[in-house]
């Protein structure tokens, strides 16, 4: 009896197995088609490395092992001469790609792989760079090449566990352990959610003293020989977009080696809520709803629960630079994930929207490319200009 249902099963598997695969193609040409990054405007080209990174000093909170340490992956963009040649990186490693996002690793970028750091400077200064909730290191690698392409050091950093997905060079691949959930729901859920970003905040910011540690030794002798003398340890900065702001503010809280900071559309947690960031430090937010939307809202409903905490926020951030030092810049038409890369490739403000919803979305509209880009020169500009004054320029 099995033998007479075999074949027509595989039939109808083969079937299937094609329709399934001219599916996600058009669904990948559709809603994810290529685009492209724009191009850094500094005087230097770019190069990268990824790099592996563990700290023998710190267990992992996350990991099954329990005598595991805390290992990290990073990127590093960095000065290079204009003659350098070699193959580009693609935007993300295709192993780090779910499964509706491969065409990310199909994306160049501009940063030359494993080239010499550029000779027309002995060193030159250092800054981290720490991505959203459960983003990854390139998730702002236009603000990376572009810093890289003016005379930057500049090392994203994954936080496994955290990350949306970290491959280690073994191959073992450690996805998020995060819950967003409903976040606003109720009084209990905001608190629960609270309690996380104060835990994700702390354990960030130590990956990045983690990172430095890495760093100082490279800077004193490199395995690969890249980094060997070329940082300038003495001039630090940190920045990171939506929860990697808050991370940018704790380090400089936690290790006044972090000479500045700029938390891009994000929140302030953990004690620099309490103390402020104790550097100078610039809040580089998107415009302000909060006036706009409240009146109109239930008091008590999620909506209404979440634009307070917004309120909150940026209370505490105006109170905290008014008091310690700092800026608070509001820019006019941004919104939230104009502060990544991820307006250069999609279209709608965030992933929470249905498959059919996004599907229509696309085959109505195209992103913006042009005012993406306009959107990418306006938050260079402010980074560059601040990190210029509060890193480069210390006496």
């Amino acid at each position: 009896m099995l033998k007479g249902i075999v074949k027509p099963l595989t039939l109808y598997a083969s079937v299937l197995i094609a329709t399934v695969g001219i599916g996600t193609a058009l669904y990948l040409s559709i809603l994810s088609p290529k685009f492209s990054l724009p191009s850094p405007t500094g005087p230097y080209k770019v190069g990268t490395e990824v790099r592996y990174v563990v700290d023998e000093n710190r267990g992992d909170p996350f990991s099954d092992d329990p005598n595991g340490r805390r290992e990290l992956m990073v990127q590093v963009w960095y000065p290079a001469d204009q003659d350098s040649r070699g193959p580009v990186a693609p935007y993300r490693d295709k192993r780090a790609t779910a499964p509706s996002e491969t065409y990310l690793s199909l994306v160049d970028t501009h940063s030359i792989v494993g080239v010499p750091v550029s000779g027309l400077q002995a060193r030159y200064p250092l800054l981290l760079y720490s991505p959203p909730w459960d983003g990854v290191r390139g998730d702002n690698t236009v603000q990376a090449e572009e810093l890289a392409s003016h005379g930057y050091i500049v090392v994203g950093m994954d936080h496994p566990y955290g990350s949306e997905i970290t491959v280690f060079p073994d191959g073992r691949i450690i996805h998020s352990r995060l819950v967003l959930g409903s976040p606003f729901l109720s009084a209990a859920e905001e608190e629960k959610f609270v309690r996380t970003v104060e835990r994700e905040v702390k354990i960030r910011a130590d990956d990045a003293i983690s990172v430095l540690a890495a760093l100082e030794r490279w800077n004193a002798e490199d395995p690969r020989g890249t980094l060997t003398g070329r940082i300038d340890l003495d001039r630090i900065g940190i920045f990171g977009f939506s929860l990697g702001g808050a991370v940018a503010a704790q380090a400089c809280w936690l290790d006044r080696r972090f000479k500045a900071g700029i938390d891009m559309d994000g929140l302030i947690a953990a004690e620099s809520s309490r103390d402020g960031p104790r550097a100078p430090f610039l809040f580089l937010l998107s415009e302000s709803q909060v006036e706009a939307e409240t009146n109109r809202l239930i008091v008590g409903s999620a909506e209404y629960r979440e634009l307070e905490f917004d309120r909150r926020q940026l209370a505490r951030m105006l109170e905290l630079t008014k008091s310690g030092g700092g800026q608070v810049v509001q820019m006019d038409g941004m919104r939230h994930f104009n502060f990544s890369d991820r307006q250069f490739y999609t279209p709608w403000p965030s992933s929470d929207r249905g498959l059919v919803a996004r599907l229509l979305n696309r085959m109505r509209f195209r992103p913006n490319f042009e005012r993406a880009e306009k959107n990418a020169r306006m938050i260079n500009q402010h980074l560059f200009a601040f990190f210029e004054e509060h890193v480069r320029r210390l006496k």
